[in-house]
């Protein structure tokens, strides 16, 4: 009703969240047209992790099996900040969300952080490795201590260029 009525401006509705609420709003921005753009902080993998009984693929096309799931707007830019250690394995489990959201032709711009919110370009594999995620004091002793202060830092550095990535991606192209 507001879109209609000219208070809330059609191409400039963006999608943001933070860790489950940052899986979900990929999911969301995924499967909705109307959404310009998303970029989220520290997502566990929306298609699979922490021993999900069911994970899927993301698909652009046609589904050729129950595990796949279909994505109606894969050409949404994606912008997904997470910590290189991350609390459940996020940053491999982000990773191989990087990879299939790629395969399924999404644009992903994935960025990894440093404890000092520095850009780099792997995984502290010290934190967990395991792409499906690991959680637990036993299993990922330092993704559990660690990662766990990281993860509930949201990253203010980052978020002006969280918001320039917004700007930069209006659902239409200015004329």
């Amino acid at each position: 009703a507001r879109i209609a009525a000219g208070g809330v401006d059609g191409d400039r509705i963006y999608v943001t969240g933070w860790s489950n609420g940052a899986a979900m709003g990929i999911l969301y921005a995924l499967n909705r047209p109307n959404i310009a753009a998303v970029a989220v902080y520290s997502a566990p993998n929306p298609f699979g992790a922490l021993g999900d009984p069911c994970p899927q693929r993301p698909v652009a096309g046609p589904l050729a099996s129950d595990g796949e799931i279909k994505l109606y707007n894969p050409a949404i830019p994606t912008m997904h900040l997470h910590n290189s250690c991350d609390i459940g394995g996020i940053c491999p489990s982000g990773e191989l969300l990087r990879n299939q959201l790629t395969n399924a032709s999404v644009s992903v711009d994935d960025v990894i952080l440093d404890w000092y919110r520095r850009r780099v370009s792997v995984c502290n594999d010290s934190c967990g490795t395991d792409p499906n995620g690991e959680m637990g004091l036993i299993a990922n002793p330092i993704g559990a201590t660690a990662g766990a202060l990281n993860h509930a830092r949201w990253p203010m550095e980052w978020t002006p260029a969280m918001l320039e990535f917004f700007r930069q991606h209006p659902l239409k192209p200015s004329r």
